[in-house]
């Protein structure tokens, strides 16, 4: 079997990797699962939620390249368009957890993520922002503390990184909790 669709590629391995929405569903399956005995209370939606959280889809798939009529292809003929100038976001805009940038080696920069959570844990509840471990650069949280009056209550925050001249090929790592 060859390895890719490429016309003229004679080579040829003794194995197939499976990946698509088929092989997908099981993975999703097992992290739902996963999160439901950690909550047997939340509905299929909250558990949803919880593992893809908040994201603009139409707004990356409009930075990646797609014009609009690619865009009505995936999304099932729905009409939209993408934004023009500063409204066009950036992967660092999906509501992720993991938080991303690439910087140019050697030179300062600036990240800003901004984060939208919901209260899952207790009404009348404050969380306090962490970075761990400390790093040489300057990592802020915006506002660093939340407090929620109820649950499933909804917050937003942002997180700010500023650095000076990583080494090339670099990169860091760090957890806010």
């Amino acid at each position: 079997m060859p390895p890719s669709d490429i016309p003229g590629d004679n080579r040829r391995v003794k194995f197939n990797i499976d990946s698509g929405t088929s092989m997908s569903c099981p993975h999703v399956a097992g992290a739902a699962a996963y999160v439901k005995s950690f909550h047997p209370d939340w509905s299929p939606s909250a558990i949803r939620s919880s593992l893809m959280t908040t994201a603009d889809y139409m707004k990356f798939l409009c930075d990646i390249g797609l014009d609009d009529k690619q865009i009505r292809l995936i999304s099932s003929g729905q009409k939209s368009s993408c934004p023009k100038g500063s409204a066009r976001g950036s992967p660092r805009d999906l509501n992720y957890p993991s938080m991303a940038a690439q910087v140019e080696d050697g030179k300062s920069f600036s990240c800003k993520f901004p984060r939208r959570v919901k209260n899952v844990g207790q009404a009348n509840s404050t969380y306090k922002a962490s970075i761990f471990p400390r790093t040489k650069f300057d990592i802020k949280v915006v506002p660093s503390v939340l407090s929620f009056e109820r649950l499933h209550g909804e917050k937003s925050f942002d997180v700010v990184v500023n650095g000076n001249g990583l080494p090339v090929n670099s990169f860091v790592s760090t957890s806010l909790v």
